[in-house]
């Protein structure tokens, strides 16, 4: 499991790697995302939270960033679409420690954002998804389920907790 600095130098290092500018990143917990720390590489950020709170403070902590406030199974369709050139997602749109309706309100929104990003997608996009210990759990797909989803995409690497998608085919 990557510390927070840790993701930050992840993020960085992939999308130097990739060349990417642009950034899309689900889920922004307290409004304090992790690709706030990546603005002088990517200078295009997508900020996207169905929680008003969180969208609120990541205006005002990032006020460059485009921030989209909504269930990201229905919002990042839309923000595919209007990517000009391949991105870097960081996937991290998935409850936490939550018992009860909220989970049952909000299920995991991951398989459909991997299908969002292979329908709508720049090609040469990189996907990182977060929390990979955690698959299975709250309502999250399990690790079989995300495997088979990432399987449309020619690499895939699983190391410290984070999934790496890349490579689309011809």
């Amino acid at each position: 499991m990557l510390s927070p600095v840790g993701k930050v130098n992840l993020l960085r290092e992939t999308a130097s790697a990739h060349g990417l500018r642009t950034m899309v990143e689900t889920g922004i917990y307290s409004g304090h995302g992790s690709s706030m720390e990546m603005l002088d590489l990517c200078p295009t950020v997508y900020h996207l939270d169905f929680q008003h709170l969180n969208c609120a403070d990541a205006i005002r902590a990032c006020p460059s960033a485009t921030v989209v406030c909504g269930d990201s199974r229905w919002t990042l369709p839309t923000v595919c679409r209007s990517l000009i050139e391949p991105a870097l997602f960081w996937l991290d749109a998935h409850l936490i420690d939550v018992d009860g309706p909220l989970v049952d309100l909000y299920p995991c929104p991951l398989l459909d954002e991997l299908e969002a990003i292979w329908t709508y997608g720049p090609v040469g996009s990189v996907i990182l998804i977060d929390d990979l210990r955690l698959m299975g759990d709250n309502g999250w797909p399990t690790m079989q389920r995300l495997r088979e989803a990432a399987g449309m995409w020619l690499t895939v690497e699983e190391l410290d907790d984070v999934m790496r998608i890349s490579g689309w085919p011809a």
